[in-house]
């Protein structure tokens, strides 16, 4: 489960080459509160993504501003799952460009998504 206040506060962190932030991305397979504090599991985009260090980084100090209290907050990274573009948010794929909607002149709206490789390179 994953609760909606951890995942604002990883909102904040962007993918600095995408510039998407790393829920949207799909980058968040686990975000919680445990008995001792807030666990996080992620992935990357690529498994030699050279932003590793600094994603994790990012995630803990963004979770650190937004519950100053806490004294247990973990990010674990993930190097057995591997992400693929099925992982995207909406709004994810949305500014990726990947989703737009269309209104008919019914007032229908339909949501249009290009066929999505697989293979992703970082």
């Amino acid at each position: 489960m994953n609760d909606p206040d951890i995942l604002a506060a990883l909102k904040e962190v962007l993918d600095p080459e995408l510039g998407i932030n790393i829920v949207d991305l799909g980058l968040i397979y686990r975000a919680d509160w445990t008995p001792v504090g807030i666990e996080v599991a992620m992935t990357l985009t690529a498994p030699t993504c050279p932003a590793a260090e600094l994603l994790v980084e990012q995630a803990g100090s963004a979770l650190r501003r937004h519950f100053p209290d806490m004294r247990n907050i973990r990010v674990d990274l993930l190097m057995d799952k591997q992400w693929s573009p099925e992982r995207l948010s909406e709004d994810g794929r949305r500014a990726l460009g990947w989703l737009r909607t269309t209104t008919d002149s019914m007032g229908a709206v339909d949501a249009i998504m290009p066929a999505v490789s697989t293979r992703w390179k970082h």
